[in-house]
């Protein structure tokens, strides 16, 4: 896995190149993916992360086999933290309705069940998203991706290269401010 460093311009503007970000095959799916970052030591204050995450959106290209991976992964966490809830519920409506008599224990057990099912789900749902596509630094000017695929930062440099040599391409693209292609700052007429 690679890392690769987008403009906020090729963000905006949906610059990539049909490569899917995490394996390099042939994309032509767009995923919106909203990413927010803070600065790890900003973890070290109170509330450091409230005030100093950053956020940023793009739209990354997937292939159709990790489009239906990703969706697949956001449906079953969605359903297991929805059963899981309702679990919690019905344990807690048991606790309050029960009969008195010898199944006090039997309440204490659902709840303490229902607390572990919840860390378990955490911890689940941890696990699932640490293979995904995650930023390594947002700034006002750029989104650094880490766990992109190899082809697909050689993809989208390349896309920069071609846009550089292309005659008039700051008028057509209106991209003098981009970071990548900041060689010409002047339109032609």
């Amino acid at each position: 896995m690679a890392t690769v460093t987008l403009s906020r311009y090729e963000c905006n503007r949906d610059l990539f190149p049909d490569v899917c970000a995490v394996c390099g095959a042939p994309a032509k799916n767009r995923v919106r993916m909203t990413y927010s970052w803070h600065p790890p030591w900003s973890a070290l204050l109170i509330v450091g992360p409230a005030f100093m995450t950053r956020r940023m959106s793009v739209r990354l290209p997937l292939c159709d086999r990790h489009l239906r991976n990703r969706r697949r992964r956001r449906v079953a966490i969605v359903v297991t933290l929805l059963a899981i809830l309702a679990f919690g519920a019905l344990s807690v409506v048991y606790t309050i309705v029960r009969p008195d008599g010898p199944d006090e224990d039997v309440s204490g057990s659902l709840l303490g069940i229902s607390t572990t099912l919840i860390f378990a789900w955490i911890i689940g749902a941890t696990v699932a998203q640490l293979s995904d596509i995650e930023p390594a630094e947002i700034t006002d000017r750029s989104l650094t991706l880490r766990k992109v695929s190899g082809l697909f930062v050689m993809a989208v440099e390349s896309a920069r290269a071609r846009r550089r040599d292309e005659p008039d391409a700051d008028w057509r693209y209106d991209d003098v401010r981009d970071d990548y292609d900041d060689q010409r700052h002047s339109r032609r007429d």
